[in-house]
């Protein structure tokens, strides 16, 4: 059957973090000085056999952040070696989706990248910075034939991907393919840029503003710094520890300080009707990291006022589903269009069924 609808998925709850990864969060992201500081109050607090969850995958980041860790031998050789593996680790994996990409390329268009392979160049091309687990793509629903012939060409197993799945694909009910080669590595086709949003606006606004870049030597397009902190907050919480935070913060750090982009930011969260939403993330990220590009975006989120879509997004009472989803429908192009894009889909879901 299609994927749940907007209404029927619940929000992710924010997860308390801990005075010892507030420690190690600022030895992977502040300042040399501060971070060294951070890092030995961290060093001293935990015990290195019982590191809390999400602790780990961030020891590659302070490695890069802190060349000298000034710890016992056996700390530092565990802090390099997590990074070496996750270094490695990333290149298999890109290895592995590489042809794949480049074939995609070919036949479909340029992919949009997206977190974490997308960072990459904000880690200054540091591969082993942050673990992938999968690379993360965006693509037109409309090129979902294209995807898929994409993937058989270059190895990847398509049997899952039947026509019937094509057809919901084409039809906007389907978010996201998940697939995985025989040696477990996996690639994430996200048909929907924006998780629970729809609307075809807000694919063609994204994609329309996306950056051309190459990343390991394949030519991708990049979201638009302003989009892409729009996307991380938006899609990422609710992973499994801190992970999200380091990304919201390396990609709040690309607008660069640039006004027109944190305002670019602010107006994008504000026409989807999100600003509300997003804006409690970002405080969420704020209370584990001190970070001035959070906090600017933050104050561009607060000039924002709510308009008549987030009121849709925050109707209670019964309603409430209904509301959400034609939210989401009317996300990026007004409630009339979203209205008229839900009776589509509910026409299109009697279609495929």
């Amino acid at each position: 059957m299609p994927e749940p609808r907007p209404a029927d998925r619940p929000a992710a709850e924010p997860v308390a973090v801990s005075p010892a990864m507030r420690l190690l969060l600022a030895a992977a992201l502040r300042p040399q000085a501060e971070a060294a500081d951070a890092w030995a109050a961290w060093v001293d607090a935990v015990d290195f056999e019982r590191l809390e969850d999400g602790a780990t995958p961030l020891l590659g980041l302070v490695a890069r952040n802190l060349p000298d860790l000034q710890a016992e031998a056996s700390i530092v050789g565990r802090v390099r070696g997590v990074q070496r593996l996750t270094w490695a680790a990333n290149q298999v994996l890109w290895s592995a989706a590489q042809p794949f990409l480049q074939r995609l390329e070919s036949i479909a268009g340029t992919p949009i990248l997206l977190p974490p392979a997308a960072l990459v160049p904000a880690f200054g091309d540091a591969w082993g910075a942050r673990p992938w687990h999968r690379i993360e793509l965006g693509l037109h629903p409309g090129a979902c034939a294209d995807g898929r012939a994409a993937l058989a060409a270059s190895g990847w197993p398509v049997g899952h991907l039947t026509p019937r799945r094509l057809a919901w694909t084409e039809a906007g009910l389907v978010d996201r393919w998940e697939v995985r080669d025989a040696a477990g590595n996996w690639v994430s086709i996200r048909w929907q840029l924006l998780r629970d949003l729809p609307s075809a606006a807000v694919g063609e606004q994204l994609r329309g503003a996306a950056i051309a870049a190459t990343v390991g030597s394949v030519r991708v397009h990049l979201l638009h710094p302003a989009d892409a902190l729009v996307e991380r907050l938006w899609n990422a919480p609710g992973e499994r520890g801190p992970g999200w935070m380091v990304e919201v913060v390396v990609s709040a750090r690309q607008l660069g300080g640039r006004q027109p982009d944190v305002e670019r930011f602010a107006a994008r969260a504000g026409a989807l009707g999100i600003a509300g939403v997003l804006r409690e993330r970002l405080a969420e990220v704020a209370s584990a990291v001190d970070d001035p590009s959070v906090a600017a975006a933050r104050r561009a989120l607060d000039q924002q006022r709510p308009g008549a879509l987030e009121a849709l997004w925050n109707l209670p009472g019964p309603v409430a589903g209904v509301a959400r989803n034609w939210a989401a429908h009317a996300a990026g192009q007004g409630l009339a269009a979203g209205a008229r894009s839900m009776v589509r889909t509910h026409r299109a879901v009697g279609r495929v069924r």
